[in-house]
This record gives structure tokens, C-alpha cells and sequence, in this order.
């Protein structure tokens, strides 16, 4: 359909798109509240919002009551027509998280490197950036038909995309990012944040602009990327006068 068809699937697939937003909004909200709501972290960037959120990570069950609410919040509230495949996209996207968090635990704990990754464990690292490299993409091919229904033209140019974001991963892990710029993590977990809400907002008929949900994402990470840089100086600074 999508190749020999494509007007009558980039309608179908408008069709589909409560389950697509409500099943990929809830999983990217998922990854959002999980970070954020950590006990463990002890770096905060967004001083009295982590901190004030990292305290609700004390219980356990605190976040998966939390999404449950959600799922429960766009069932009571969304269009009569499209009630229960929302609230099944939900459950559905929350249980997916759940069990890639377990079989993540499964495998660490079974983990004998502790400089990196081997075995099961790297193995679930890759399935779980998979499952997230195509949540963000779910958004992006209900867009891009609206711009084009050039089946072919639409795969290219998501999986260039998909290809370049994955190549910049890989030369950031390698030089070891993370430990340079201390926000960096912070700003891609907000900027998931803010792409679930932004396609659970999309079942209310909201439409954001396309330039705001493909830059808000980057917003965040260069303000992370700076605010990184500004306390790197900072503590340079410090140590500076300490000596």
C-alpha cells in the first residue's frame, strides 16, 4: 500500500495516529520520568526541579503509578471514538518500558566487566536504543507525510536522519561526551520529555508547529552543551584560587 498506493496509506496512517501518539508519547514520557525520578542522581541540572523530582524516586512504585494515571487521565479524557485503543497504546507503551528495564537489570546484574558492556548486557543496551531511536521516528513519518507522499523519498530521508543521529551517538560515546559536558544527559532526557507530552498533547487535536517539535529537542542539548561549559569554567575558576 505504502509504495503503490501512498495517499491512501498516508490516510490510513493519519487514521492510526491516536495509537501511534499515544503509544510512543507514553513510552518517551516513561524514559523521561524514569531519569528524572532517581533517588541515585546526584548531579542536577535544573537545580530545584531535579532535586525536587528526584526525591518522589524514594518509592518505587511512585512512577508507574504515575504513567498508570496518565494512561488512565487520556482514556477519561480523549475522543469517545478512539477511547480504549488509546488507553491500550498507553498500557502497552509502559509494559514495553517496564520489561526493557527488566531485561536491562537481568543481564547487569549478570554483568562481570565493569568498564563496559559484554555479552546480554550490551546486547539489551542495543535493543533498548533501537525501541528508542524508533519512537522518536513514529512522529516524524506521520509528519513527513504531510510534506510528501513519496514513500521512497520519505524512507530516505528518515533513515539518513536516523543514520547521522546514530553516528553522532557512537563518536560521542567514544570521546567520552558525557564526562566533558555534565548537562548533556540531562538536556536529552528533557528534550524526551517534551516530545512525549508534545505527541499525547497531539490527541487532543493540538497541532504544534513542525519547527517547534524539531527544535525544541536541540534547544535543550545546546543549552545543556553551554550550561556544561559555563560550570566546566566555573570549577576551573575554583580550583584556580584554591591553589
Amino acid at each position: 500500500m505504502a509504495l503503490n498506493h501512498p495517499v491512501h496509506y498516508a490516510e490510513t496512517l493519519h487514521t492510526a495516529a491516536p495509537i501511534i501518539n499515544a503509544f510512543g508519547g507514553t513510552f518517551l514520557l516513561m524514559i523521561g520520568i524514569n531519569y528524572f525520578l532517581d533517588r541515585n542522581k546526584d548531579i542536577h541540572w535544573l537545580g530545584y526541579i531535579e532535586r525536587w523530582l528526584s526525591k518522589f524516586g524514594t518509592y518505587e512504585s511512585f512512577r508507574t503509578l504515575l504513567m498508570l494515571l496518565v494512561a488512565i487521565g487520556l482514556y477519561a479524557t480523549v475522543g469517545a471514538n478512539y477511547k480504549s485503543i488509546v488507553l491500550i497504546s498507553a498500557v502497552i507503551g509502559i509494559v514495553l518500558h517496564m520489561a526493557l528495564d527488566l531485561f536491562g537489570e537481568y543481564f547487569a546484574n549478570k554483568q562481570s566487566n565493569a568498564n563496559h558492556l559484554v555479552g546480554g548486557a550490551a546486547f539489551a543496551s542495543f535493543v533498548y536504543l533501537n525501541i528508542l531511536d524508533a519512537s522518536f521516528s513514529l512522529d516524524g513519518v506521520i509528519g513527513a507525510f504531510a510534506i510528501s507522499t513519496n514513500v521512497l523519498l520519505i524512507m530516505a530521508g528518515l533513515g539518513v536522519g536516523a543514520l547521522w543521529v546514530r553516528s553522532l551517538t557512537i563518536y560521542l560515546t567514544r570521546a567520552k561526551t558525557l564526562s566533558q559536558y555534565r548537562y548533556l544527559e540531562h538536556g536529552a532526557h528533557w528534550a524526551i520529555l517534551v516530545l512525549g507530552i508534545i505527541m499525547l498533547v497531539k490527541l487532543y487535536h493540538i497541532e504544534p508547529a513542525e519547527w517547534f517539535t524539531g527544535s525544541i529537542g536541540l534547544i535543550f542539548i545546546i543549552t545543556a552543551v553551554m550550561s556544561s561549559v559555563a560550570e566546566r569554567k566555573k570549577e576551573a575558576k575554583q580550583k584556580l584560587k584554591a591553589s
